[in-house]
């Protein structure tokens, strides 16, 4: 390069050095910056946003920016995803009631040809699941005439059907204290008559209002209700009953469904909110602390370490963290994975292998989130030893139940506090 044009270079560089001081150190004004922004192609996005955004980035913001680029390599966003096209679609709930309508969560079954759906006080409602797949916006379920009336502490914690029976286990506030239940009501009679088939009659405090998901199990030749408790949730273990012989709190519960006995499955459980059963094969999906959600093979008299290990570690910042780390070293039964960071994980369900049919994928689960707000697309190893892969396919809303409509091959979810369900399905 000769001279001439080195001088020429380092004149224009200059130049151009004092035109960019002269319009943000001297002018600095908002409005010029962005009417400027937009003639700035999108290619040189890192540009456009250091130098033309509301508040210009310093070098963490910078830093920042690129940390989340990086994080969001190879990310892909409905409707594209690694093994095939996504739909989502979202339908309305709209039961009569307008108090209920616009912030109501549901739970999900299936009866028949029909998606069951239960809401936290109790009401029932059914819709055909052809509806669910043709009405594009709005459905509007039948209502199921009960007897149940709750207070207004009280919380239905999950919904269960089973032999021609509805299944809800109950939280239910009394004045002394709150206790967990399940009830039971026959299908086939015009009106639901629920009655009383457990109780915890074991007094615990505001926090069981979570856990309570239910599944069927034949356990030693007779059918039964196997449902996750919770535990203490503190970041202090010291008030953990999790590992308490004579506490039904911080396990999973078998209740006979003949005798209505109850025993304790497994214990060492924090805050279990999906369960899936098939055959002898049973998974749970389980809150840790900060960090360190879980997916579990359960086994009977299984002891899975809370509050005495976790991946996981206190909330509060100032606290040294009280868990061990390593389940297996310590006689506990080890996950068989751990969500770093915790995704707020909520229900774990079956997808049907017609579900990503074109690449012969099986064993596939969907997983909950419900901080997260996605779904987690998965699959394991044929012995539950091991998750192989999963893809989080964001979704954008707190993700409470799922159900897998095998006929329609389609995933229904519901959202928290959102009188919505989501379809997903693959194209």
């Amino acid at each position: 390069m000769s001279v001439f044009k080195k001088k020429f270079y380092i004149i224009l560089l200059s130049l151009l050095s004092l035109l960019i001081i002269f319009v943000f150190f001297i002018i600095n004004s908002e409005e010029l910056r962005k009417s400027l922004k937009k003639y700035i192609p999108e290619e040189i996005i890192i540009i456009k946003n250091i130098f033309f955004d509301d508040h210009s980035m310093g070098p963490r913001d910078f830093l920042a920016y690129e940390n989340q680029r990086n994080y969001l390599y190879n990310v892909e966003f409905i409707p594209n995803s690694h093994f095939s096209e996504l739909q989502l679609d979202e339908i309305s709930i709209d039961t009569g009631n307008s108090l209920h309508n616009a912030n109501t969560t549901y739970f999900l079954e299936t009866f028949e040809d029909k998606v069951i759906l239960a809401n936290r006080l109790g009401e029932i409602y059914e819709v055909s699941s052809s509806s669910i797949i043709n009405e594009t916006k709005t459905i509007k379920p039948n209502k199921y005439k009960s007897n149940l009336i709750l207070n207004e502490e009280s919380l239905i914690l999950d919904l269960l059907v089973f032999n021609n029976t509805f299944y809800l286990s109950l939280a239910e506030k009394l004045p002394d204290c709150s206790y967990l239940k399940i009830l039971s009501a026959s299908i086939d009679s015009k009106k639901l008559s629920f009655k009383n088939i457990f109780d915890s009659n074991e007094c615990f405090n505001d926090q069981i209002y979570r856990s309570g998901k239910m599944e069927i199990l034949n356990f030693n030749g007779e059918d039964g209700i196997l449902m996750t408790t919770v535990d203490n949730i503190q970041d202090e273990p010291n008030n953990s009953v999790a590992q308490f012989e004579n506490s039904i709190y911080g396990k999973t519960i078998f209740v006979n469904l003949t005798s209505l006995k109850n025993v304790v499955f497994s214990k060492g459980h924090r805050n279990a909110q999906g369960i899936y059963i098939e055959g002898n094969t049973i998974l749970s999906s389980e809150h840790g602390p900060k960090g360190g959600d879980e997916i579990n093979k359960i086994q009977f008299n299984g002891n899975y370490g809370w509050p005495i290990v976790s991946l996981g570690k206190p909330y509060n910042k100032e606290l040294k963290d009280p868990f061990l780390k390593d389940h297996r070293s310590n006689n506990f039964i080890e996950p068989i994975f751990s969500f770093i960071p915790s995704i707020g994980i909520s229900d774990i369900e079956k997808i049907s292998d017609k579900f990503y049919e074109q690449n012969n994928l099986t064993n596939l689960f969907a997983i909950a989130s419900l901080n997260a707000r996605s779904i987690y697309l998965s699959q394991f190893d044929k012995n539950f030893t091991k998750m192989n892969f999963y893809e989080k396919i964001l979704i954008g809303e707190r993700i409470r139940d799922l159900e897998f409509l095998d006929k329609e091959n389609i995933l229904i979810m519901s959202y928290d506090f959102e009188s919505k369900i989501g379809i997903l399905k693959s194209n």
